[in-house]
């Protein structure tokens, strides 16, 4: 029997629970603040990763205080840019589908199931779709390293969590949690609901204090009718989580795949998994990764936020069409074979001087 994806969101939604963390703060943060476990055991791939340390905060910056189910399942599908923009301009063309017939819509398409999950979020689909650089560079990141996207999200937590700005309320629970195994001590986010999921929209500026690197962080503009309250902008509307199946083991550094949430709203084998239901993909595998042309400026970005990180492949030359006037007149239409324009240009500058000397002599 198959489950939709709205089938839980509001029928045991019943309320909040507000967690006070003031004691947790003072008792952790001087532990969290000392280092990161992850990052000293990838410095080898951080060298040789084309992805400087820069880029990598600033794409993770409008991102990294999601809740980890949201994050997860973002950071996986970011490495399908092609399947997002498909899903999102057939998602704008079809507002209305939701719960079981939204399901069985999707079931005639190939799309990752990741990107698929983001259908029940299309305010986070819509700011991927609007975005298509800041997407591709974020998917070949995870892709390329993703222990190290991991450690500078835990690190972009625990600058917000410094500053004071990441704590739990009536919309999210924010918690210090311990890998004993790994020696970890890591800051999750999970929804204060365990049905529905709001997404926070926020200022890097704001959030995580004096920005660090000389650009300026990745910023997405707050969605019309979003309240402000302590650091972020809040949107009254908030979406199920029942189709979010992604995942975190913060002690290895990876993202996983929650298999009972996967097989609730889908009905094939779950992706690729390794050791502790660790979620990879190998950069062979790259059919839908490509790079988009590139665009001089984002929709749906605050207008004194635009997003300045350096993007690694900058210095490829960009992709521009010839316009529809400019081409050619097709051999075909005449019958004939005509010459290329360069030729032709010249046999017409060519007659033209020997007729203007023909008329001289005369």
């Amino acid at each position: 029997m198959k489950t939709g994806f709205f089938s839980a969101s509001c029928a045991g939604y019943r309320g909040v629970l507000v967690v006070a963390t003031a004691g947790l703060i003072s008792m952790a943060l001087p532990v969290l603040a000392q280092d990161n476990p992850y990052l000293p055991n990838m410095s080898a791939t951080s060298q040789e990763s084309a992805i400087t340390q820069e880029t990598l905060d600033s794409l993770l910056a409008p991102i990294a205080l999601y809740p980890d189910a949201l994050l997860a399942q973002v950071l996986m599908a970011a490495t399908y840019p092609i399947d997002v923009i498909e899903a999102a301009r057939w998602q704008q063309k079809n507002p209305d589908l939701s719960g079981q017939a939204l399901q069985d819509a999707l079931d005639s398409f190939d799309w990752d199931p990741s990107v698929k999950s983001l259908m029940t979020v299309p305010q986070v689909l819509q700011y991927m779709n609007d975005s298509p650089r800041w997407m591709q560079d974020l998917g070949r990141a995870v892709i390329e390293d993703q222990p190290r996207v991991m450690a500078s999200v835990q690190a972009l937590r625990q600058k917000a969590y410094a500053a004071r700005t990441l704590t739990s309320n009536d919309k999210q629970t924010v918690r210090v949690d311990t890998d004993p195994a790994h020696n970890v001590r890591y800051i999750t986010i999970a929804p204060a609901s365990p049905q529905v999921v709001y997404v926070p929209v926020y200022d890097p500026y704001v959030v995580y204090g004096t920005w660090w690197w000389p650009s300026r962080p990745f910023y997405w503009g707050p969605p019309p009718g979003a309240v402000f309250s302590i650091g972020y902008f809040w949107w009254p509307h908030y979406y199920p989580s029942v189709a979010l199946w992604g995942a975190f083991h913060w002690g290895i550094g990876s993202i996983t795949i929650n298999v009972p949430a996967y097989y609730r709203t889908h009905f094939r084998a779950p992706p690729a998994m390794g050791p502790n239901y660790a979620w990879r993909r190998s950069p062979s595998t790259g059919a839908h990764y490509y790079r988009p042309p590139p665009r001089q400026s984002y929709t749906g970005h605050s207008p004194r936020q635009q997003p300045s990180y350096t993007s690694p492949r900058q210095s490829q030359p960009s992709y521009a069409p010839p316009e529809r006037n400019q081409r050619p007149p097709s051999h075909r239409a005449s019958g004939r074979m005509e010459a290329p324009p360069n030729r032709d240009m010249h046999q017409r500058e060519r007659g033209s001087r020997r007729g203007d000397g023909a008329r001289g002599r005369r």
